[in-house]
């Protein structure tokens, strides 16, 4: 069972990079879901520090002047450390989770209260739970070691489950990560996958391999649409699946698998990652997603995470989900 203590004492406010205001918005649900509190803009700034503080409004302050909202704020040149300049930036922050209430509907455990409180919902449906599994599997570095390993193998599982509603029924997948489907050591694998899939290796590629070796690094799930003939010329998908920050460093990963396969089409490259970006047009290529990776976050993964319901709640993360929304019932 996984255990939440020493994930609150781990918790603290983010650090600034690429996706600062998206780990804020995270920061407020976690902290919401793991002290079963309404938490607001001024609960947030009597806790966080001055130079938190100070780096919110920095960040902020980059963000909206790139924003259509610019207009709805007086937002200086220089960083004051002053409460009420971070209260209007935090302003900001509440309309970004205000968005993810638009872009999730039911499925968002949380809402609103005057625009400046979160609070969990009553009364929280299975859809919802979801929510919180994946929100936990972004925050799986709070957890000890063993704990945090259990949880991102979890979440190969959950990406695994995912695709079973997104591929088409007759589809073939097979996990090749930690919850491996396929014979132990890599070579092995990739042999397996050759005589199911009907495609060639490279076989001095192939003999390069660490014969000792359990994993071929780049890719967690593989899937192909298999035909009625032998003919290697099908669609094939290669899946990397992590929860870590640096997430977008190794969507180049799945490449690796090409040097292993005579494709004669080349494969679809796909990405899971636990983490939440505000739906739109752009929103693939102004977090630097390549042109060539479909991106699955959290709200594409909540809108086909549909089967596979007895396996979602087997999972150690929905069981500390289950024990943690009783105690805030009670």
């Amino acid at each position: 069972m996984l255990n939440l203590n020493s994930a609150k004492n781990n918790f603290n406010f983010p650090e600034s990079g690429k996706f600062f205001i998206h780990e804020v918005c995270d920061y407020l649900e976690m902290y919401v879901f793991l002290n079963k509190i309404t938490y607001g803009i001024e609960d947030l700034l009597t806790n966080i520090s001055p130079n938190e503080r100070k780096r919110l409004v920095q960040y902020i302050n980059d963000e909206i002047k790139k924003d259509e909202m610019l207009d709805d704020y007086i937002i200086g040149s220089d960083v004051p450390d002053d409460q009420d300049h971070a209260r209007t930036c935090l302003q900001y922050v509440f309309k970004q989770l205000k968005k993810r209430i638009k872009q999730l509907g039911n499925k968002y455990p949380f809402e609103l209260i005057h625009n400046d409180n979160l609070k969990l919902k009553k009364d929280i449906t299975y859809q919802q739970k979801k929510y919180f599994i994946l929100l936990i599997c972004t925050y799986h570095n709070l957890f000890s070691r063993r704990e945090s390993n259990i949880i991102t193998t979890e979440f190969e599982k959950i990406s695994y489950y995912m695709l079973l509603k997104f591929l088409p029924s007759h589809a073939i997948t097979k996990e090749l990560g930690k919850n491996n489907q396929l014979p132990s050591l890599a070579i092995e694998k990739i042999l397996s996958i050759r005589d199911q899939s009907g495609i060639n290796v490279r076989k001095k590629k192939v003999r390069n391999i660490n014969p000792r070796s359990s994993q071929e690094e780049g890719t967690d799930i593989i899937s192909w649409i298999p035909m009625h003939d032998s003919n290697s010329n099908k669609l094939v998908f290669l899946f990397q699946v992590t929860c870590q920050k640096d997430w977008f460093e190794k969507q180049y990963q799945p490449l690796r698998y090409k040097k292993l396969f005579k494709f004669s089409v080349n494969p679809n490259i796909g990405f899971f990652i636990p983490r939440l970006f505000n739906e739109g047009k752009s929103f693939c290529r102004d977090i630097d997603v390549d042109n060539h990776t479909l991106l699955f976050d959290r709200a594409r993964i909540l809108q086909f995470l549909t089967k596979r319901r007895k396996g979602i709640k087997k999972l150690s993360i929905t069981k500390l989900v289950n024990v943690e929304l009783e105690k805030a019932e009670n």
